[in-house]
């Protein structure tokens, strides 16, 4: 009871405030004893002990003094504990509730670096208490807080102090909002800290919303975490693990945790760097959040990393492994090994960029074995990738100190790394290997050893046999040696760059071998090539703009697209920057540039670009009136620039053997320019100079130019600006049109235009005279036509008062009185063109000729015909629309008359558009001569539709649809579309169609019922007619749909097949069968590239399929061949050199036709893209072998004639008459030919020279067989020479026959001298007999029968007989060899001999021919010589020389006058011709001929050794025709055009025409 008295009476106490003062004075007290600072408690409150409550607590600097107080540290709204009493009997406070309102804490700083915080709360160190103190009451007790709660807490940090280099933190630092509720347990030998929650805000850090939550344990051993979370904006941490050997209650935490063993793992699944961005310094840019994990194992002298991952979404890498000595860097010593890599392709774009598939498929596939190892100063590497694309290895080492050496090698196996190079490298397989080994990191220090070599690789197409390149840097001297080899190509070259100077130096030269720029272009921009070139660079400087120096590049003789291309250089220099006045020099074989001026690159550059800005602006605000341009009137700082240069054009053809699509330019320009500009002001100047200038198929004669101009950048160019040019050329060639006389000048003075043109000649007679006159304004754009004049005195284009243009911001254009006329021809265009539907613009046109505008552009095709008519335009800028009426009357293609042409288009305003209709009509009534000149056929041609206006903004399926009806059409027309199909075509065809489309896309089809029309092939040159069904569409072109077809002999066939026309592209594609019944096939003539000829009918079927530049003509089963055909094979030898002067051509693969190496094969040409122009041009250099490809065969049961053409001109012909069975085969520009016909009769015409001729009858049974080559034809032949001679020679002596010959009296007989004839046609074998004729009875003549027996015994007799009878047609006495030889010279009257491939080697006489092919040394195929031994015993002697297949012929006629004194010079060399032939029918000769008149009379008067002779050059024309009217017609229309009568005639009779037109108007 006492005790329970006393016990409330000292809780009565306790509540006294006396009592509660005196706890808070002792509180305050002890506290300032143990530390250096300051508590005060205003307030202690609650019921004590139970429950504790103190109000506005704060920790106050121990500096404070009475006069001057210290700053608050630290401070508490109020502080509420509640006690468990009965615990302070057990040695410990348990603490039921524990909460802290509003805290606030202030880390100020201090003298001394720190915060004056951290000094207070610092343990004294050794309490001094008073004597007469008692030790403190507050005694190391345990503290068991099992709700501990803190609510809007701050801290605020004056200055963050350490090194924080990367941390971007606010200054000073404040954390608001801090919030905890935790349980806390506290004792001497362990503190366990569960934290529920803590929350707290940093103030302007993104990530500054942190969340912790976790327990923390520690005892004497052991730190543990348990899921340890820390949060910071969406980013997350997780600790767990435990640390043993660290105690938080001793000293030396530091020392502790170096000794202490670690099982921690720390992870994240989430950490978003971009929230960091502004707090770390240079953290990577990764939009999406990283995910990692550590586990580690050990002690910081022996630490093993169990995984690290690192990943972002779903790829991430792994390694693992150990650190040892952590606790002391300078022992450092590390291994890590590289366990697993995962990539996706979203991933991996976040650091690389998009990626295709490709690209990906190679990450994809990677497969990653790696290991490194070294200490603080040392690290080693090895490092391998494997990949289906390849495999890659890196292995090396470097030390971390100076002075830093290291070395490694990396080296790759079949790498394909097409992915990384885009779409222009298809494939790589890559082998290489690459070394480095050195020392230092600077430029001055390091003396490095690098070597790579590349062997057995590929890019593309591009074999890499070996590269090699070794380089070595040396105190800031740079050293390269390398070597390249693909194939037949190579480069080699040394190089070096000093680095050492102020101004580095650079080197290089080497030289390149046969490369091939194609492979290294893409999409064949640049042609196979053999290029050989030599380089040689030498540089100096820091900067582009302090640079100098010169570089050269000689391009030997290469080959280049299969021509040889001349050698020619590139050089370049540039003189020293000090200079005030520099100079830079381009010498080439292309061009020259020489310029001059403050060369500074990047000034030049930023003066471009400034001025450019400027003008396009200008451009767009004041011509083109755009009001939504945004000017940029900022001025660039630089420099002023003057520029001074001379630009010379030399030879720009050498580009194009680099690019066939560079047009084809040949000049000699020389072009001078001045510019001086700064960021105010500029002023240029040039002028141009050209003798010539050809531009594709345009050429230009004697031009010259000039230009001046000044801009202000401050000013609009209506306010200032002045630009002067003028340009005089004399003459304009063209395919479209002819101009000389050709004068220019355009002058803008400010806001005023004004341009003046005049033509001196247009065409064949006319001259053109333009004014314009412009003014500009902020809203518009006027131009005015003060003067127009295009014609001459009869036909002349004049502005009809002063027609105007107005164009305003609103994109409208207006035209003002706006007409032309000549005569009574009109054309007016009024109105306005916008986007408004209300304005519209119209076009009047009256009694336009269209022949002279024909006769005006030159065109291929040329037509005529009177235009009328009135259209109107709407909304031209918008969705143009057209409507109204367009007529042509008397339309005319070709002078062939069409008829009448009507167009009308309504506007169809329930429909929404415009119905449209055009007729062409050949009126019976109107044309009524014409449709009974041509059989009654013309044009009736239907088209009606509609159109609507195109919206760009919108898909439209369909813009225009339009039904065609063809009534009639007249078939002549179709050559003029398919001319390389049809060389002729007349008829009548029906049909019906449609067209349709839109502004993407279009579509027709058609189909045509054909009537008895007349066609002509190409090449077969056969007459046709043709009846049947055709279809025309664009999807396949041209379908034949078994038509009738018919000849002029009666025969019959069915053609059937498609012609694809490629969308009208040059190249198109054949697939055509004609089956034959007594069809006429071949009905063509001689031709220089023809493989055969003539006139064949037969029974069978073939086939033409193909490319049209590569056909293929074939029979598919063998023809048989009617009677009486014809087929002529020439045998005439090709020479090396063919008529399109292709000498020598360098090719890659002799295997490959021109055609294949030009690319134009059936495989090669589909889906080509080349140039319509240049497809065109090389297309049509085709010859029909490079065109055709053929395999034929014929079947003769019945006879044919086949005639072997040995010459053409001269008409030496081998005509056989027979059966049998032969193919005809052309590949590859190869004739081939296999079969045996038998003769059953024909003839021989065997020429002699050009002046005598013996005809030869072929003796039936003999035979002809081809086993390939035409020229290797095996003969089996028998040819008979039928003649009558006195046969007295024979048996009586030369005397007798001398007296027998002048008494005229003699016997003749019919004799033949029969020709054995074998071997093959290039290597002849003959023998040869005579024999007496069948008609002779022998019987009443046995000596004639033994005289010729003894002949044929006698082969040196035979030989002599037969020659007399060739040329003299007579015996030769029987006498001795050489009494006969002289016999036969004084006989001969006149004949000749001439070598050729079937007779001559065997018949003429062997001394003779034996003597010439002696002197020849050779089979020489083109050397011809002709002889004659005349009534003098004088020799005639001919010689001819034929060159590039008969182009060019030289010859030498005239008798052989030997050594005599008195043959002049002139005799001797006798008569002298040269003939060139320019095409089939004209050629040119120059000749050197003795006058034999004037040279009979100079005999006579010994005139010496001068003999009179005649010099000349004429002209030899060779025209065909079937009619006289015809070739009249022809030599007319030559004349015409040569006098210029044609266009005069036509002026005189359109003057005429339209006198009688205006008469009735």
């Amino acid at each position: 009871m006492i005790i329970m008295i006393l016990a409330g009476g000292l809780l009565g106490i306790l509540q006294m405030q006396v009592t509660k003062n005196y706890i808070s004075e002792r509180i305050e007290s002890d506290f300032g004893k143990a530390y250096n600072a300051k508590l005060e408690i205003r307030e202690l409150d609650g019921l004590i002990p139970f429950n504790f409550q103190l109000q506005d607590v704060s920790l106050v600097d121990s500096s404070a003094t009475d006069s001057l107080p210290g700053d608050t540290l630290a401070s508490v709204q109020q502080i509420n504990a509640s006690l468990d009493i009965w615990s302070l009997f057990q040695n410990k406070i348990s603490i039921t509730g524990f909460s802290v309102s509003s805290p606030r804490v202030r880390l100020l700083s201090s003298e001394s670096g720190g915060y004056t915080l951290g000094k207070s709360l610092t343990r004294k160190e050794k309490l001094q208490w008073a004597a007469d103190d008692e030790p403190g009451w507050m005694p190391n007790i345990e503290i068991v807080a099992p709700q501990l709660t803190i609510s809007d807490g701050e801290v605020f940090i004056e200055k963050l102090h350490g090194d924080y280099a990367r941390i971007n933190l606010p200054e000073p630092l404040s954390i608001r909002n801090i919030s905890t509720n935790m349980f806390l347990e506290i004792s001497e030998t362990q503190l366990f800290w569960d934290i529920e929650n803590l929350e707290a805000d940093i103030v302007d850090v993104e990530a500054g919303n942190i969340r912790i939550n976790g327990q923390v344990y520690n005892d004497d051993r052991f730190l543990e975490f348990n899921s340890f979370n820390l949060l910071a904006g969406s980013s997350e941490i997780r600790l767990n693990g435990e640390i043993d050997g660290v105690n938080l209650y001793r000293e030396d935490i530091t020392s502790q945790l170096r000794n202490a063993r670690y099982n921690i793992d720390v992870s994240s699944n989430r950490i978003n760097l971009e929230e960091f961005s502004g707090v770390v310094s240079d953290l990577p840019a990764i939009p999406k959040p990283i995910e990692f994990s550590v586990q580690t194992e050990g002690i910081l002298d022996s630490l093993w990393v169990d995984e690290f991952s690192m990943g972002v979404g779903d790829s991430y890498f792994s390694i693992n492994g150990f650190f040892r000595n952590l606790s002391n860097v300078s022992d450092l010593r590390y291994e890590l090994k590289m366990s697993q890599v995962v990539l996706q392709k979203n991933d991996v774009e976040i650091f690389s960029g998009p990626l295709n598939e490709n690209q990906f498929s190679l990450l994809d596939s990677l497969r990653f074995e790696g290991k490194a190892n070294g200490t603080r100063d040392s690290l080693d590497f090895d490092i391998n990738v494997y990949s289906p694309k390849g495999d890659l290895s890196l292995i090396g080492g470097t030390r971390l100190t100076r002075p830093f050496s290291y070395n490694g090698s990396i080296s790759g196996k079949r790498l394909n790394l097409r992915s990384l190079f885009g779409p222009r490298v298809d494939s790589t397989s890559l082998n290489f290997d690459a070394s480095v080994n050195g020392s230092g990191i600077t430029m001055e220090e390091a003396v490095v050893e690098f070597n790579a070599s590349a062997y057995n690789s590929r890019i593309n197409d591009i074999a890499i046999s070996s590269m090699e390149l070794e380089s070595s840097l040396v105190s800031g001297f740079f050293e390269q040696d390398y070597t390249y080899v693909s194939g037949n190509e190579s480069v080699e070259g040394t190089g070096w760059i000093d680095f050492s100077r102020e101004e580095p130096r650079l080197a290089l030269k080497g030289y390149a071998r046969n490369i091939d720029l194609s492979g290294y272009s893409a999409k064949e921009i640049v042609p196979q090539s053999s290029l050989n070139f030599d380089y040689n660079v030498e540089l100096r400087g820091r900067s582009v703009d302090n640079l100098q120096g010169r570089a050269n590049l000689d391009v030997k003789q290469s080959v280049i697209n299969q021509d040889t291309v001349r050698s020619h250089q590139f050089y370049v220099d540039l003189d020293s920057p000090d200079q005030s006045n520099r100079t830079l020099r381009l010498t080439s074989s292309i061009l020259d540039l020489n310029l001059e001026g403050n060369i500074v690159p990047t000034n030049m550059v930023s003066q471009y670009r400034y001025w450019r800005r400027y003008l396009e602006n200008s451009y767009k605000q004041e011509i083109k009136l755009d009001s939504v341009v945004v000017s940029d009137s900022t001025e660039i700082q630089t420099q002023p620039m003057f520029l001074e240069g001379e630009f010379r054009v030399k030879d720009l053809s050498l580009i194009r053997n680099y690019l066939p699509q560079f047009p084809r330019i040949v000049s000699n320009t020389v072009l001078k320019f001045n510019v001086n500009a700064d960021s105010a002001r500029m002023l240029a100047s040039g002028s141009l100079i050209a003798d010539s200038l050809k531009y594709n198929s345009v050429e230009l004669g004697r031009s010259t130019s000039q230009l001046t101009a000044s801009f202000r950048s401050d000013r609009k160019i209506k306010e200032f600006a002045n630009i002067d040019f003028k340009t005089d050329i004399a003459r304009v060639n063209s395919n479209v049109v002819n101009a000389d006389s050709i004068n220019m000048a355009m002058t803008l003075r400010n806001d005023s235009l004004s341009l003046n043109q005049q033509i001196g000649t247009i065409g064949k007679n006319a001259r053109m005279n333009l004014a314009l006159r412009s003014v500009i304004t902020d809203t518009t754009l006027k131009i005015s036509v003060p003067e127009f004049f295009l014609g001459n005195e009869i036909y002349a284009w004049q502005n009809d008062g002063t027609p105007q243009l107005v164009y305003n911001r609103e994109d409208d254009l207006a035209f003002n009185r706006f007409r032309f006329k000549n005569q009574n021809e009109f054309i007016e265009l009024k109105g306005i063109l916008s986007a408004d539907r209300e304005d519209s613009v119209q076009y009047i046109l009256r009694q336009v000729s269209l022949e002279r505008i024909s006769d005006l552009i030159q065109g291929k095709v040329s037509f005529g015909g009177r235009m009328n008519g009135m259209l109107v335009t709407r909304s031209l800028t918008d969705r143009p629309s057209v409507q109204g009426e367009l007529n042509i009357n008397q339309l005319t293609i070709q002078d062939r008359i069409i008829g009448d042409a009507a167009f009308k288009s309504t506007y169809n305003q329930q429909m929404e558009r415009f119905d449209t209709r055009l007729r062409v009509l050949t009126d019976t009534t109107k044309y009524n001569e014409y449709l009974d000149r041509n059989d009654d056929i013309g044009q009736d041609i239907l088209i009606s539709g509609y159109f609507v206006p195109p919206n760009p903004e919108v898909e439209q399926d369909t813009v225009y649809n339009f039904d065609v009806d063809f009534n009639e059409i007249d078939m002549w027309i179709i050559p003029l579309i398919a001319d390389k199909v049809f060389e002729s075509m007349e008829g009548r065809a029906t049909g019906e169609g449609y067209i349709t489309g839109n502004l993407e896309d279009f579509d027709f089809s058609s189909d045509f019922n054909v009537s008895n029309v007349f066609a002509k092939p190409r090449f077969l040159e056969t007459n046709y007619f043709l009846n049947g069904h055709v279809v025309f569409n664009r999807e396949t072109g041209v379908i034949i749909d078994s038509v009738d077809v018919t000849d002029t002999k009666g025969g019959q066939g069915k053609l059937w097949g498609t012609i694809d026309l490629n969308d009208f592209d040059p190249i198109t594609f054949l697939d055509l069968n004609l089956s034959l019944n007594q069809l006429q096939f071949l009905n063509n003539d001689f031709g220089p590239d023809v493989p055969f000829y003539g006139s064949v009918s037969g029974t069978g079927e073939v086939k033409l399929s193909g490319a049209n530049t590569d056909l293929f003509l074939q029979s598919t089963r063998p023809i048989s061949v009617t009677e009486n055909s014809e087929l002529s094979i020439p045998l005439i030898e090709e020479t090396e050199l063919d008529e399109s002067n292709r000498f020598i051509q360098f090719v890659d693969e002799f295997d490959l036709s021109r055609r294949e190496r030009l690319k134009l094969g059936s495989e090669q040409v589909r889906g080509t893209t080349v140039n319509s122009q240049m497809l065109e041009e090389a297309i049509g250099d085709l010859t029909f072998n490079e065109r055709f490809n053929i395999d034929l065969q014929f079947d003769a049961p019945r006879p044919i004639n086949v005639k072997l053409i040995f010459d053409p001109v001269t008409g030496e012909v081998l005509t056989a008459n027979g059966t049998g069975q032969l193919r005809i085969t052309l590949q590859d520009e190869e004739v081939q030919m296999f079969g045996r016909y038998n003769i059953s009769g024909g003839n021989y015409q065997f020429v002699s020279g050009e002046i005598i001729s013996r005809r030869l009858s072929l003796e039936s049974g003999g035979s002809i067989v081809w086993e390939g080559d035409p020229a290797n034809a095996r003969l089996d032949i028998n040819a008979i020479y039928n003649v009558r001679p006195d046969i007295n020679n024979l048996s009586a002596a030369a005397v007798s026959q001398d007296n027998t010959r002048e008494n005229g009296s003699g016997q003749r007989v019919p004799i033949d001298l029969i020709i054995e004839i074998t071997g093959t046609v290039s290597s002849v074998e003959n023998n040869f007999y005579f024999r007496t004729s069948n008609t002779l009875d022998l019987s009443s003549n046995s000596t004639l029968q033994f005289a010729l027996n003894e002949i044929n015994r006698d082969e040196q007799q035979k030989f002599l007989q037969a020659t007399s009878i060739l040329l003299t047609g007579e015996f030769i006495p029987s006498q001795s060899y050489g009494q006969a030889t002289t016999s036969l010279s004084r006989n001969l009257t006149s004949g000749s001999t001439v070598f050729n491939p079937l007779l001559s080697n065997q018949v003429i006489s062997p001394l003779l021919s034996n003597q010439i092919n002696a002197l020849l040394d050779s089979d020489v195929s083109r050397f011809d010589i002709d002889f004659n031994l005349n009534a003098y015993n004088e020799i005639d002697l001919g010689i001819a020389l034929r060159l590039y297949n008969d182009r060019l012929i030289l010859r030498r006629q005239g008798q052989l006058t030997g050594g005599s004194q008195e043959s002049s010079f002139g005799e001797k060399i006798g008569d002298l011709n040269a003939t060139y032939r320019i095409n089939r029918g004209l050629s040119v000769t120059a000749f050197h001929r003795q006058d034999q008149t004037i040279s009979n009379v100079s005999r006579g008067s010994g005139t010496g050794d001068v003999t009179p002779s005649v010099d000349g050059i004429g002209l030899e024309a060779k025209v065909e025709f079937n009619t006289w009217q015809e070739l009249k017609n022809r030599i007319k229309r030559t004349f015409n055009k040569l006098l210029g009568i044609k266009n005069k005639e036509k002026n005189e009779e359109l003057a005429s025409e339209d006198s009688k037109q205006a008469a009735k108007n």
